[in-house]
């Protein structure tokens, strides 16, 4: 009788190849990466792996294109749509100091973004690739100014924005409860109490974008809709007190408006903050369904109709809540309690679905940017791997709400702040520059959607007028921590990156979370490669010899059949012991 143990797992790593696909862009002698098998892992899951992992629906573990227009509005509307509409009207009018100013300021955020999104656009159609931001950087200029983008991100802007949209949310759920108990917001116990609720639900949220792609999907819709009927009804509401004579803070002209060009920077600092998120659709390109219809039509429908909604909730507030009233950090919640009556309760709710569904936009995306860099050898292998059953990044979500909460702990949503406006507008600039780039450098790859030159042009000069405005006007030690903290992500590229150093223990540190976390390397689709091919970009190293920018297959590190003579046909290989 022959008796079939369970199968044991030994892991062989080899060297991943010298290119790849999301490489540096190249116009000297560099080859072009070979194309000899698959670029990422498409061959079946071993049987052997389904006894561990049970069994699969398909041969091939992929991200899949599930989101529809659907969901790209829902993305793009409810991850801007977030704290900034309740928390920025009293930071635009502060450094304005008159309403019609602060409208201008609005307005001008709003156009400033739609033009970032337009930019985006085109860039999406000339590099199909996820990633954002960081994927167009890297094909522009080379490994270190794109490996300092995700490094900020990393670090810094994502998890500073979903640090700010949850605690925000914990806020608003924690100092209702406290003032019904008789207890100050101010205490310790209650500041304790939203620090740990606002940990609980940065893992809830995690969960669901570890579970599946279409939960977290559903789940950002439903907190689209949520909050825009939130907005809807304080846009109701308010045009109803206007039809009632609650006029008297819109019957003034521009008396008292600054001219300060320091306190004009911060107030559109402050404005374009509330419509961050404007790029989150082309960190997840790969994902969306049709990508070349879908994606401008999200931007180009949801960012008007978002600059539209602000500036008439704005107004509303202005109805009932007089202007050194707007100091307040919950205006919302101050215009509900006058304006909606038995119905204030809203408010809050609104608050609660637009911080959390920003929040789940922000993970969903900023996750994906991680996996892409990951795969192109800028973070540890395993980062870029995916769930066996779900195809969601799993390594990379855990690692982006990790820092989150690391920086939660840390700090108070002021300090979340500064740290995150200020370096976001130097990636926008960069990504920007990439668009003129590619314009001279391909000028006739094809481009479903064509952005004039002059949009990117108006983006860096308002990234420009950002980071060097506020610091020359108004300086401040964060601008300086910010820069100093991105620059420090160099003490990492050369080693790690640029010269492959391998820490002890990392071969059997990836193992060991492949086995536990259930992730593997994500196939691709091969309409991809033929949309890059169309567009005839040339993907190469700058140096083969020492760079690690390869892809999710060559840089997977996963063993290969001991027949398999080809190294980019990477899987995982189970070996059944047998005993007779």
């Amino acid at each position: 009788m022959r008796i079939i143990r369970r199968p044991s797992i030994p892991i062989k790593l080899i060297k991943p190849a010298d290119h790849g696909i999301m490489s540096s862009l190249s116009d000297g002698d560099m080859s072009r990466p070979s194309r000899k098998g698959s670029m990422y892992p498409t061959e079946k899951v071993s049987a052997a792996i389904k006894c561990i992992i049970g069994p699969r629906k398909s041969s091939e573990i992929r991200m899949e294109r599930s989101i529809g227009f659907l969901g790209c509005l829902s993305f793009i509307m409810g991850t801007i749509i977030g704290s900034g509409i309740f928390i920025s009207p009293g930071g635009i009018l502060q450094n304005t100091n008159n309403i019609w100013a602060a409208m201008i300021v609005w307005a001008m955020a709003g156009m400033i973004s739609l033009a970032g999104g337009l930019v985006l656009i085109e860039l999406s159609t000339v590099i199909p690739v996820s990633g954002g931001e960081y994927t167009y950087i890297l094909a522009a200029f080379g490994g270190i100014p794109a490996f300092l983008t995700v490094w900020s991100y990393l670090m810094l802007i994502r998890p500073s924005s979903m640090g700010v949209l949850v605690l925000t949310t914990a806020v608003n759920i924690i100092e209702p409860i406290a003032k019904e108990i008789g207890v100050d917001p101010g205490d310790i116990s209650i500041k304790l109490a939203t620090k740990l609720l606002t940990i609980f639900l940065l893992c809830v949220i995690a969960f669901m974008n570890c579970v599946s792609v279409r939960l977290a999907t559903y789940f950002q819709v439903i907190c689209t809709a949520g909050k825009l009927g939130g907005l809807v009804v304080i846009i109701i509401s308010g045009i109803y007190n206007l039809s009632t004579g609650h006029d008297k803070n819109l019957r003034v002209g521009f008396e008292n408006a600054t001219t300060n060009v320091g306190k004009l920077a911060n107030a559109l600092y402050v404005g374009l903050w509330a419509y961050d998120g404007w790029d989150q659709l082309n960190l997840v390109t790969e994902e969306i369904v049709n990508p070349y219809r879908n994606l401008p039509w999200a931007i180009c429908v949801g960012m008007p109709f978002i600059t539209i909604i602000y500036m008439l909730t704005n107004i509303a507030f202005l109805t009932r809540v007089d202007i050194p009233e707007f100091s307040h950090a919950s205006v919302a919640l101050l215009y509900g309690d006058r304006s909606l009556g038995v119905m204030s309760f809203l408010m809050p709710l609104a608050v609660i679905l637009s911080c959390l569904g920003a929040a789940n936009g922000t993970l969903f995306s900023a996750a994906r940017m991680t996996l892409v860099a990951a795969r192109n050898g800028h973070l540890p292998d395993v980062v870029s791997f995916v769930d066996v059953n779900q195809g969601t990044p799993t390594p990379a979500i855990i690692i982006m709400v990790s820092i989150t909460t690391a920086m939660v702990l840390m700090l108070d949503i002021e300090g979340l702040i500064d740290f995150l406006s200020y370096i976001v507008w130097i990636a926008y600039g960069g990504t920007a520059i990439t668009h003129i780039v590619f314009r001279c450098r391909r000028p006739a790859a094809p481009r479903p959607f064509k952005t004039p030159i002059a949009v990117s042009l108006i983006l860096v000069l308002a990234a420009i007028f950002l980071t060097i405005a506020t610091v020359v006007l108004d300086p401040r030690l964060e601008y300086l921590y910010a820069v100093a903290f991105t620059t420090s992500g160099l003490l990492l590229y050369f080693p790690f990156v640029y010269f492959e150093l391998r820490i002890p223990g990392m071969e059997s540190a990836t193992k060991f979370l492949q086995l536990t976390l259930r992730v593997t390397p994500p196939a691709i689709d091969k309409s991809l490669l033929e949309d890059i091919d169309a567009a005839g970009t040339t993907w190469s190293t700058p140096s083969a010899s020492r760079s690690r920018l390869t892809t999710a297959a060559a840089n997977s590190e996963i063993t290969r059949f001991e027949d398999n003579e080809d190294p980019s046909l990477l899987k995982i290989t189970l070996t059944h012991q047998e005993d007779k």
